[in-house]
């Protein structure tokens, strides 16, 4: 079923009320005992998605799980996680608007997904979840320095920009929209 958030697009495009332009900052510490955090937010259109990880240089940070999960769904739209160490390394990702930024030495870690030029809808809520590595995870990698340190805090930084839809704004710009439908429907039932 379409839905009224698959209307979204359509009525903001008709109405602009409908829309407000979100910008936020969330920090958290991850640890063992802290190992999962997550940021709600949407529907509306991404501008701008920034997740930035520091790890003090402990390297634990690059074992992070980092996905986007549409709300309701079971299985995340977007896991870093298998092509993590590639990006790590690489400038672009060609499937993926993302830049991503490697500093070993201050053991930060970035990932900026710029969408200014083409706003990529989010028709539903959309949760951002970073979850710290557990300790086999890093074992299996074979990284000793990380393994050594395992345990440390890791600080996790997300940023995001985003025109968001206002759902009491879309109801009634969508029964404003309907209205004359609605009327020309009963004036042909006569």
């Amino acid at each position: 079923m379409l839905g009224i958030w698959g209307l979204a697009p359509i009525v903001c495009a008709l109405e602009p009320r409908a829309l407000r332009r979100v910008v936020a900052e969330k920090t958290a510490v991850l640890s063992p005992d802290r190992p999962e955090w997550s940021v709600r937010f949407g529907p509306g259109w991404f501008e701008r998605l920034g997740i930035l990880i520091v790890d003090g240089g402990r390297k634990v940070g690059k074992y992070l799980r980092v996905q986007l999960i549409r709300e309701g769904l079971p299985a995340p739209d977007f896991d870093m996680q298998p092509y993590w160490l590639y990006l790590l390394g690489a400038t672009r990702d060609k499937t993926n608007p993302g830049l991503t930024r490697y500093d070993p030495d201050a053991g930060r870690y970035a990932i900026d997904m710029d969408f200014a030029r083409s706003p990529h809808p989010f028709t539903q809520p959309y949760y951002l979840r970073v979850e710290y590595p557990s300790r086999k995870e890093v074992a299996e990698a074979g990284d000793a320095e990380a393994l050594a340190s395992y345990g440390a805090p890791v600080t996790v930084r997300a940023r995001y920009a985003a025109w968001e839809a206002r759902a009491d704004a879309l109801l009634e710009a969508l029964g404003r929209l309907l209205r004359p439908v609605a009327g020309a429907a009963r004036w042909s039932s006569w």
